[in-house]
Order: structure tokens, then C-alpha cells, then sequence
């Protein structure tokens, strides 16, 4: 029977958990990438076979995101040794409410 560590550690290694985990961390630079004020108003939702999706509370910033994808994409690919991301797209949602049951 295999370790807790050694499945752990195959499973790292499947390219696409790799590519889940360097999404996560470009989540962790997206205010660096697009400059704080149009970061408050996008958020990265989702990675796809290299396609960033990011949600927009407002369809202006979803078309600003759009228009300077390639420069955000080669900012983020930047942080890792091969290129992850392949596409940005975006989809426009109001914000996330709190949940009324949360204090």
C-alpha cells in the first residue's frame, strides 16, 4: 500500500494539477498583473486547459481585460518556466454577495 506522500507526490506530478496549482498562484498576482483598481473589479474563476477565466463585475472592465490580454498573459507566463496560460476570457456576474447566514 503507498503512503499518504507518495500518492501525494504522483499526484502533483499529473500536468494538470501543475497547471490548477499555477493558476492558483497567478490568482495571487492578478492585483500586480492589471494594476489594483481594475483588480478589485475582476477576479480569476477558473483555468482551463490554458484558458484563464476571470469574472467582471462590470462589462467596461471585462472589455478593458480583453484589450490588454496579451500583455496580461505574458506578465503571469512570466512567473513560470513554460507558458500556462494560452487564453483570457472573461464573463460578467455581480459581485459576490455575504452569506446572509454568515455573521
Amino acid at each position: 500500500m503507498k503512503s499518504v506522500d507518495e500518492l501525494l507526490m504522483a499526484a502533483l506530478r499529473r500536468p494538470r494539477i501543475v497547471q490548477k496549482v499555477k493558476a492558483l498562484a497567478a490568482a495571487r498576482h492578478w492585483g500586480e498583473a492589471v494594476g489594483e483598481p481594475l483588480a478589485s473589479m475582476a477576479e480569476v474563476c477558473d483555468f482551463d486547459d490554458g484558458v484563464l477565466w476571470l469574472s467582471c463585475q462590470e462589462p467596461p472592465a471585462a472589455a478593458e481585460l480583453r484589450l490588454r490580454a496579451p500583455e496580461i498573459l505574458r506578465f503571469l507566463n512570466a512567473r513560470f518556466d513554460t507558458p500556462v496560460f494560452t487564453e483570457l476570457r472573461t464573463t460578467t456576474r455581480a459581485p459576490r454577495r455575504p452569506d446572509p447566514g454568515q455573521g
